[in-house]
């Protein structure tokens, strides 16, 4: 009997440790997001052509103050929070099952503890598949997220400057591709008014 729950408790060592691998490799959290509260605006601001028929939009502005970029920062969070709340449940009461197995070692055949820890390695492996579907679930969440924001602001600019006499609109980011770009031929603020207001009143006639 000695030995047997010598075995069953070198065995239970290992599966807790693998339990707190496990526990801290859950995502990371996404820093909060904080919105500021503006007026609805519907009216569309006057596009004022430029000179030249390629100006530009400073994209790390663009995307840090449109306001759909913060709601769906604000929605990504959310959803993280809560698979990570549902994993946590989900590892607590295997944790617990781990315990009690431990301490019950000492007054429990090998055969049943055996039995007992081969049921929980099984729990721990779903756990660990649970845990990779739900990052995978995230990444795509998140991918699709991105990508109806970028399809909001394309659109937007097909729309109000299809007929100007821009050729080109380039998106200018610290570190990117463009290493210049004159000031004059910057619209990101006109931009920026434009589809917060728009997308302002899309809000409004959904609630």
């Amino acid at each position: 009997m000695k030995n047997s729950s010598l075995v069953v408790n070198l065995v239970l060592a290992a599966a807790v440790a693998v339990l707190y691998y496990l526990h801290f490799k859950s995502p990371a959290k996404v820093e909060p997001v904080t919105e500021k509260k503006e007026e609805k605006q519907l009216t569309q601001p006057k596009i004022e052509p430029k000179a030249s028929t390629v100006v530009f939009v400073n994209s790390d502005s663009l995307w840090d103050k449109y306001e759909f970029v913060k709601d769906t920062k604000k929605v990504l969070e959310q959803a993280r929070k809560n698979a990570e709340a549902n994993f946590n449940v989900k590892y607590k009461a295997l944790e617990t099952e781990y315990n009690q197995l431990r301490d019950r070692a000492a007054t429990i055949s090998q055969d049943e503890g055996m039995a007992k820890q081969q049921e929980l390695m099984v729990k721990e492996q779903k756990l660990t598949e649970y845990r990779d579907q739900m990052n995978e679930s995230l990444g795509k969440n998140e991918m699709e997220k991105n990508e109806a924001v970028q399809k909001n602001i394309t659109e937007y600019l097909n729309r109000n400057y299809n007929n100007s006499n821009y050729t080109y609109i380039l998106g200018y980011s610290n570190g990117g591709g463009i290493l210049y770009a004159k000031a004059t031929m910057d619209i990101t603020n006109e931009v920026l008014e434009g589809i917060n207001n728009e997308y302002r009143a899309q809000k409004g006639s959904k609630k």
